[in-house]
């Protein structure tokens, strides 16, 4: 929405506390070695690059030091000379950002006040349905949340299966190592070099190698 609705893009860019600015490009789930950055602007701004590295959240909980790594892939940008300057931003129901108090972003943004803004522009198809999509994502996160059962056997072994690859291959974009429940055997590479949205799934269960888009 954001690459194609310039009415959004500068809302979201003034909430950010930032002029409007020439977008130069979305980028969706990007990987590095120390995880991933779920959306990524960069635009410009009078001659200089700068960059917005947004986490997307609905009601999984963070995992360990994720503010801290959105802040040091920002940096990377900036020694990779992708651009000069960035900022960091949390996207999530209120009932959520309202228990981050402690997560270190620069910005924190409702979906209740995305879908204020959607509420008061011309209500065509398209918004009708982002709308729909922002009420779901809301009540979801205001139902009672089930209980996971986790593997400590199950996280423990892909977390060594991470270190090793990390090792013998650090070109890969894993994303960073969480909690696994007793099924989950799946590891998804998302290569940036790649076009479109291809990605490479590792199915270990069935010892299956997918190249997907």
């Amino acid at each position: 929405e954001l690459g194609c609705n310039a009415q959004f893009l500068d809302w979201m860019l003034s909430r950010l506390n930032i002029e409007p600015a020439q977008l130069i490009q979305v980028e969706h789930s990007v990987f590095t070695v120390n995880g991933e950055s779920d959306l990524i602007l960069t635009y410009l701004s009078g001659n200089e690059t700068h960059a917005i590295l947004i986490e997307d959240k609905i009601g999984a909980n963070f995992t360990k030091d994720q503010d801290k790594n959105y802040r040091f892939r920002g940096e990377l940008g900036i020694s990779e000379g992708r651009w000069h300057s960035f900022t960091t931003a949390l996207i999530a129901p209120a009932m959520y950002i309202n228990s981050s108090e402690n997560a270190a972003f620069d910005h924190k943004i409702k979906f209740e006040e995305i879908d204020q803004f959607f509420a008061e522009v011309e209500q065509s198809t398209r918004v009708v349905y982002r709308r729909m999509l922002l009420a779901k994502a809301i009540a979801k996160k205001q139902k009672p949340s089930s209980t996971r059962v986790f593997s400590e056997s199950n996280t423990e072994f892909f977390r060594e299966f991470r270190k090793l690859a990390n090792e013998k291959f650090p070109e890969l974009p894993f994303k960073e190592e969480v909690s696994r429940t007793p099924t989950n055997y799946w590891v998804i590479f998302n290569f940036r070099s790649l076009p479109g949205n291809f990605c490479i799934e590792l199915k270990a269960q069935s010892g299956v190698v997918d190249l997907r888009c």
